[in-house]
């Protein structure tokens, strides 16, 4: 990586991720509710709509005229990433659980996850079907907004900030002793590895989300635990790890080294568990 000459602002970065974010979230909405996706196969065999492709531009053109120099590595646009990645960058999925979004079931999400030296700072994932965005704050900590009802067609829940959002974190150990350790995984994603851990654990409850939602369901305190034994892609999780974090979790290596790290050259992404940082999970290894 190359060092950049100044570092962005924090502050900047989170209002401009959330007014990004909400507007692809828009455009996304107006195709969802269409009778046809126009859905594409990419070279790896996953599927991709207009509006992966519509939602990416919104992002790429609000991104580009407000910070003309931050780095973008979106996963519709691996092919203008530099050779030689700098410090500080963004990942973009700008429409993750693409699979949900044809099956018509309302678990995909808008993502954007700044990452300085290797380490998600900044993230932001919007539920549009929701209305729900989640999102870090210049402060550190991690926050759950629900947007109105007719936030499609006003621009005032842009204008207006994050003035109905709430701080969210990850349950504690007195939390989760009252009900038993709650495990969340993908519904497409099921392995006997996943199984082994959480039987370990003794998990009481296993829920399944699409997409990033399952680390937002760790950060909002609706999970504990999501172990992920299967291959995923950098951008589909810087947005949601920095939530984590923010929320008092981690994501860790599965193999005992470390916080997952974010760059180049490859994007994907070694196996990992997502947790409540009281969840004792390496014992269970």
């Amino acid at each position: 990586m190359t060092s950049t000459t100044q570092p962005h602002d924090l502050a900047i970065l989170a209002p401009l991720f959330r007014q990004a974010a909400i507007l692809a979230g828009r455009a996304i909405m107006e195709i969802y509710e269409q009778t046809s996706m126009n859905i594409h196969m990419k070279t790896d065999g996953s599927p991709v709509t207009m509006a992966d492709h519509r939602a990416d531009e919104i992002i790429r053109d609000l991104l580009h005229a407000n910070l003309p120099n931050l780095c973008q590595v979106s996963e519709e646009r691996l092919e203008d990433v530099p050779l030689h990645l700098p410090d500080e960058f963004v990942l973009i999925d700008p429409l993750d659980g693409t699979k949900e979004f044809i099956n018509r079931r309302d678990e995909f999400t808008v993502n954007l996850g700044f990452v300085r030296e290797g380490k998600p700072l900044v993230g932001c994932v919007f539920v549009p079907a929701w209305r729900e965005l989640f999102l870090t704050t210049s402060d550190g900590k991690a926050t759950r907004e629900i947007l109105p009802p007719d936030w499609r067609a006003s621009d005032d829940v842009i204008l207006s900030g994050m003035t109905q959002a709430q701080i969210i974190t990850c349950r504690d150990d007195h939390q989760i002793a009252e009900t038993g350790l709650i495990a969340v995984g993908s519904r497409s994603h099921r392995d006997p590895q996943t199984h082994k851990l959480l039987t370990q654990l003794h998990a009481q409850h296993i829920k399944s989300y699409g997409s990033s939602l399952k680390f937002c369901m760790i950060a909002a305190g609706q999970a504990d635990i999501y172990p992920r034994f299967a291959p995923t892609m950098q951008w589909d999780t810087a947005a949601a790890h920095a939530i984590v974090n923010a929320a008092g979790g981690f994501v860790s290596h599965v193999d005992g080294q470390g916080e997952l790290r974010y760059g180049g050259p490859s994007w994907r992404n070694p196996y990992f568990v997502a947790s409540s940082a009281c969840v004792a999970w390496q014992e269970a290894m």
